[in-house]
């Protein structure tokens, strides 16, 4: 989760991206806009691969091998971008993306 819920109670967006692994291609897979108050609305090409019901996380579902790559996620009110590595071996599952900006 990008976190900047606690100290600003402003409009902004945050956007997950995606690279695949090996490649140069970024796709955004989800933009989440605050709209004050804890209030969230999120937008996803794909909703039910990518989607989380209780902010600007990302949640992404039935995992398969090209679900391996970069995810990032950045603020429209902040420069830094953050971003992990996403490895995938074994049977399809889902996995929580969590970031946490100080």
């Amino acid at each position: 989760m990008c976190n900047y819920t606690s100290t600003v109670d402003q409009a902004y967006t945050i956007t997950w991206t995606f690279r695949p692994l090996d490649m140069d291609a970024v796709s955004t897979v989800m933009t989440s806009t605050h709209h004050g108050h804890q209030k969230f609305s999120s937008l996803t090409p794909e909703p039910e691969k990518y989607h989380d019901l209780q902010g600007p996380n990302l949640r992404v579902f039935d995992l398969s091998l090209s679900d391996a790559g970069l995810y990032a996620c950045s603020s429209n009110l902040t420069r830094p971008t953050l971003g992990a590595n996403l490895m995938v071996m074994g049977k399809s599952f889902s996995v929580f993306l969590s970031f946490n900006v100080a």
